[in-house]
């Protein structure tokens, strides 16, 4: 046991116990009741915070054990969290009684003094900072999601303090210069977390980089009809006009390499141009972010997945993943129903957009009615074709920095129609049996459209290298040369 943090905690019930000394009556129960008190809702922020990475640690529950004498194991703080609600937006803004009540001290020792040496309450606050700090470091790996939590809880107390404390706040200033948490939203681990950085983007803009995409025309339709759509209900509802209900959840159907991740990520813009994503950032989970190996863990992994979200895009590729099998020991389908809530819960504010084949995304959305009615939104990414992969060689080479001899062209030509019409082998993905009698097979699913030919590109890049190597000194129009040589023995 670390004696500082031993102190910590010893300091914290001292402080609150001030409170119960404070009355004339019963002084020695009202001192232990308000120790119980702190320690219940010291315990309380210790599961919010651990519930901050999506997942429960034994060194979490052994410090708790260690420093609470409250034993619980990892199972017992999952339950504790989902029964009480704590890892959620309410239990963040909830201000600790204890704090509460020392804030009325401080003022009364204010008013009957007229001034105020220290403030319990702001000692209290930083008490509860640093312990924090000790707890989220107990498993040597702190993310930026616990960091962003404690910072937000704390600043919360904080500003309840300034808001009730009615003295001069000169006796806080020092203290709370000397306590101070980064709140600011990053990325976390395991998750691609992109914010809204372009400021200088405008709707215009975004929608002419969506149009210079190579091909995708329904998507295109679909995505101009959504804004259309949505620009005519703003006008609706600021002439106080009824609305009809709808969810901006969607799905989009379609092979790798399509441009689905990128669309959805100009979705998130757009949408927050016109005033319907409070950020417009996008998240990126696969099944890994959303699934952990214990029960109750993976709710707790879906809710801090969905809080980083929040007023963006959920982006869930290949999603049928969740559902792929039905067993005691997977908890895909408790990622589904956690979603599923949070999806009606926070839909004011988040976009959820699944993404997979089209044949195994039709079996993941009517594997659950609730599912099912949640999207109402189905966008089709069709394959490209030979000449549009062309165009996406050009596109990138000359992104690159590389121009492309006009032998080599015709060798590419020849390449991507030969790859768009002869799709490859078909591939078998496996579902459970209990929703459906056969395994699907999914037409071209080792087409990989745009990611192939970025692979064609820099595999002709390495094979340029390897010709120009022996050949120095180089002129800049020879390293920025891609010849027949260089793409002949791509197959």
């Amino acid at each position: 046991m670390s004696e500082a943090i031993k102190n910590i905690v010893t300091e914290l019930f001292d402080i609150a116990a001030k409170v119960g000394t404070s009355k004339d009556e019963n002084t020695d129960r009202e001192e232990q009741k308000m120790r119980q008190l702190a320690k219940k809702e010291i315990l309380n922020f210790l599961l919010y915070l651990s519930a901050s990475d999506g997942s429960i640690e034994v060194a979490e529950a052994l410090f708790i054990k260690d420093y609470l004498s409250e034993q619980i194991s990892p199972e017992e703080m999952c339950q504790r969290i989902e029964e009480d609600n704590i890892y959620s937006s309410a239990f963040e803004q909830r201000i600790p009684l204890t704090l509460k009540r020392l804030v009325k001290l401080d003022n009364s020792i204010y008013e009957k003094k007229g001034e105020l040496e220290e403030s319990d309450a702001e000692k209290y606050i930083c008490g509860y900072e640093a312990l924090g700090k000790e707890f989220i470091a107990c498993d040597h790996e702190v993310s930026q999601s616990e960091r962003d939590d404690l910072g937000t809880y704390i600043t919360n107390m904080r500003s309840f303090y300034r808001a009730n404390y009615k003295g001069p706040d000169e006796a806080t200033k020092a203290a709370h210069s000397e306590h101070t948490v980064d709140t600011s939203r990053n990325q976390k681990k395991g998750n691609s977390v992109e914010g809204t950085d372009e400021e200088e983007e405008t709707l215009e803009s975004l929608i002419n980089q969506l149009n210079a995409m190579v091909g995708l025309e329904k998507v295109k339709g679909t995505v101009s009809q959504l804004i259309h759509f949505n620009t005519i209900r703003q006008i609706r509802d600021e002439r106080g006009l009824a609305q009809m209900p709808m969810t901006q959840h969607m799905v989009f159907y379609g092979n790798p390499g399509t441009g689905k991740t990128t669309v959805a990520r100009m979705i998130a813009k757009i949408y927050h141009h016109l005033g319907l994503l409070s950020k417009g950032h996008l998240v990126e989970v696969d099944r890994s972010g959303l699934v952990a190996g214990y029960v109750g863990h993976t709710a707790l992994k879906v809710k801090d997945v969905v809080k980083q979200a929040k007023g963006g895009v959920l982006f869930i590729d290949e999603a049928y993943a969740l559902t792929y099998k039905r067993s005691e020991n997977d908890f895909g389908w408790e990622a589904v129903d956690t979603l599923i809530k949070a999806m009606e819960d926070e839909r004011d504010d988040l976009v959820v957009i699944v993404a997979g084949y089209t044949e195994p995304m039709t079996y993941f959305i009517n594997s659950n009615p609730g599912l099912k009615s949640r999207f109402n939104r189905f966008i089709d990414f069709e394959d490209y074709t030979g000449e549009q992969l062309l165009q996406i060689y050009k596109k990138m080479a000359r992104e690159a920095g590389y121009e492309t001899t006009e032998e080599a062209l015709e060798y590419a030509e020849e390449f991507f129609e030969e790859k768009a019409l002869n799709k490859g082998e078909q591939t078998t993905i496996g579902f459970n049996a209990s929703l459906q009698k056969k395994q699907p097979v999914v037409e071209g699913a080792n087409f990989s459209n745009a990611r192939m030919v970025r692979n064609f590109l820099e595999t002709a890049v390495m094979n340029q290298a390897d010709r120009l190597y022996d050949e120095q000194p180089l002129t800049d129009e020879e390293l920025c040369t891609i010849e027949y040589e260089d793409v002949k023995s791509i197959a």
